[in-house]
């Protein structure tokens, strides 16, 4: 049955459909929609957003429908303008209850068109059951609120004047939105009015509180090396015997002779691996990148990767969006899979940075650390190291021994 929210905000609980705007309703019963909602996360609906590959629903709307769906769309906006005006704190209401239903009604009875005409002309996605997978984990991140150490942060805000932290430092709620379809290679951004997770700096990182007792982060040890080293090594399979200690050690005694430091050794490893023409015998002796772009069926336009990923490219950035798309493939994979470990525990991921994963622990779930570490580590390019990190706060983790 092809519907549409009304609101996204998880008690804003009100949907259109079959003409009529309601507040209860069976979810079990809608099928068809235009994006996601949190309100359906538990439940098989077909999302015409997904299908579209990020286009925006301006993009897919027929030309029939153009005129009248701007019309509407820019209605919307100047009730919503004047609300604002008029000191109306959108956060705070439901948008059902603010404009008038017969607007809804046809503002909606406009989209579900859109949807319809959206899901009958683009197929259905190779990768549909990880997007819609994928879409669950981030609705669950986006509907709970990043905890800020208000306090903490108006003290670094006065003597930094960092415009960031002035509007995080403000005691409104902020969440953590992310765009699925924001790269090419798959890597998560953030949507506009997102907590800015990603751009975050370091030192700013210990006003970000965890809601239950701490921080766990899992993150891969040199994660597009390990993918490098494993392309030419795939007829392995999971058997493939990944360096077990620190990735860039490890190229000090294998490739540089152990006369460089760790810092030098990897800024030159990755000069080396994503420059074509630069030159190093030894190093490719362990990471042969002509290879790794005939396991990607490189035809001198695109890439394919492990998970069928496909990337138009040129022969510069063929390598770096081959590792970049494999691994954060790799990682959303796991991502769902922790989230599925988690499910009914109080335990949850409050957010990820690039292929970081970290998650609000509970001192009850505890038990379920060690488990999650191992799937974590377990991937399709043999058993990846994985840094484990623990801390009060997000700018203060450290080390977590004996995992």
């Amino acid at each position: 049955m092809l519907f549409q929210s009304l609101d996204y905000k998880k008690w804003c609980r009100s949907i259109y459909c079959n003409g009529k705007i309601y507040e209860r309703f069976d979810p079990s019963l809608m099928t068809d929609t235009w994006e996601p909602s949190v309100h359906f996360q538990d439940y098989d609906v077909n999302y015409a957003s997904l299908y579209c590959g990020g286009l925006s629903i301006d993009e897919v709307c027929p030309d029939h429908l153009v005129g009248q769906w701007r019309h509407l769309r820019n209605r919307k906006k100047a009730f919503i303008k004047s609300l604002v005006t008029s000191k109306v704190d959108m956060d705070d209401v439901c948008i059902y209850q603010m404009l008038p239903h017969r607007f809804l009604k046809e503002y909606c009875e406009v989209k579900n068109s859109i949807t319809k005409h959206a899901l009958d002309t683009y197929q259905t996605p190779n990768n549909y059951c990880f997007l819609q997978d994928l879409t669950k984990v981030l609705l669950d991140i986006g509907s709970k609120p990043v905890y800020i150490n208000n306090k903490l942060a108006r003290l670094i805000n006065s003597n930094t004047k960092d415009n960031i932290l002035a509007n995080l430092a403000n005691e409104r709620n902020q969440y953590c939105l992310y765009n699925i379809f924001g790269t090419k290679t798959g890597r998560l951004t953030t949507k506009k009015g997102s907590f800015p997770i990603l751009n975050i700096k370091k030192e700013y990182r210990s006003i970000i509180m965890p809601d239950n007792k701490y921080f766990l982060e899992l993150d891969y040890n040199a994660a597009e090396l390990r993918v490098m080293y494993a392309l030419q090594r795939t007829s392995e399979g999971h058997n493939i015997n990944q360096p077990q200690e620190d990735m860039h050690q490890w190229n000090i005694k294998n490739i540089f002779d152990s006369e460089i430091s760790r810092d030098e050794a990897k800024k030159s490893i990755f000069a080396w691996l994503y420059n074509p023409i630069s030159q190093n015998s030894v190093a490719e002796k362990f990471y042969n990148r002509s290879i790794a772009l005939e396991q990607s069926k490189w035809d001198g336009n695109s890439i394919t990767n492990y998970f069928g990923r496909r990337i138009a490219v040129d022969e510069r950035r063929a390598l770096n969006y081959l590792l970049q798309s494999t691994l954060s493939d790799l990682f959303l994979r796991k991502k769902i899979k922790i989230f599925n470990m988690l499910k009914g525990r109080a335990s949850r991921i409050a957010f990820s940075v690039h292929d970081s994963l970290v998650i609000d622990m509970s001192l009850e779930d505890t038990d379920l650390v060690k488990a999650m570490v191992e799937e974590f580590s377990d991937t399709p390019f043999g058993r990846f190291k994985v840094n484990v990190n623990v801390g009060s706060d997000y700018g203060n983790l450290r080390e977590a021994r004996g995992l």
